[in-house]
């Protein structure tokens, strides 16, 4: 549990993932009123190498900025979250969104500097978040490929991917050849293909998904941070 960690110690990026996937198994095992495994350590060998793949190598990565410092407070601000008089479904959107849990990546890219140099890079998350904190890599060309760090953009304006939009909008009809627009993030029953589309910050079976404490607690909590 989360009694052991010293306080006073930034989170090295090497034990993130241990952490982060214990606060995760010990939201499911209070919250989920039908645990998918027996305890929290069953839950914690089945969910840490979808933390490891994903926001693992990021915070792993140099060029993404990442602050230990915010870890822990982001951490502990997400044990608050999960305890089992709290239960709280904020969770799904504490997540992922960039001002809260994604404030644990500074970013070490100016504006107009190049964040996807190349075929492999673009297929690589980290690449994603190296640009400084208010900035978005934003791809610019599928052939050659190049991305380039610029300004978030707000509603009814060009885009290419939801992280290229300002929070609480999502990137609709974007593609590798072609610009999409940033638009306000839709209801419950409204199709999906990533949390971003959604007011709720979930997406399941192709569709927005209401936050209810089932719905937040138990499914797999690393779905949001796929590439």
């Amino acid at each position: 549990g989360d009694a052991d960690v010293d306080r006073d110690a930034g989170v090295d990026p090497t034990v993130f993932c241990d952490e982060l996937v214990a606060l995760m198994c010990e939201g499911h095992m209070n919250c989920c009123s039908e645990p998918l495994w027996a305890d929290v350590d069953e839950c914690a060998t089945a969910l840490i190498s979808d933390c490891d793949r994903t926001i693992g190598v990021v915070v792993n990565h140099p060029p993404a900025g990442y602050d230990a410092a915010m870890g822990r407070e982001r951490l502990d601000q997400g044990w608050a979250m999960v305890r089992p008089e709290t239960c709280d479904t904020d969770l799904a959107e504490f997540l992922v969104e960039r001002e809260r849990f994604g404030s644990i990546l500074r970013g070490t890219l100016p504006e107009d500097a190049t964040c996807v140099s190349d075929y492999e890079d673009a297929f690589r998350l980290e690449s994603y978040y190296t640009c400084t904190y208010d900035l978005a890599c934003r791809l610019h060309t599928a052939i050659p490929v190049s991305a380039t760090c610029q300004p978030r953009v707000g509603e009814s304006l060009p885009c290419r991917g939801s992280n290229t939009c300002q929070t609480g909008l999502y990137c609709d009809g974007f593609s590798a050849f072609l610009d999409g627009t940033c638009l306000a993030a839709l209801g419950t029953g409204a199709p999906c293909d990533d949390w971003a589309v959604c007011e709720s910050h979930l997406c399941d079976a192709g569709f927005c998904i209401e936050r209810t404490r089932d719905n937040v607690f138990c499914s797999n909590p690393f779905q949001a941070l796929e590439p």
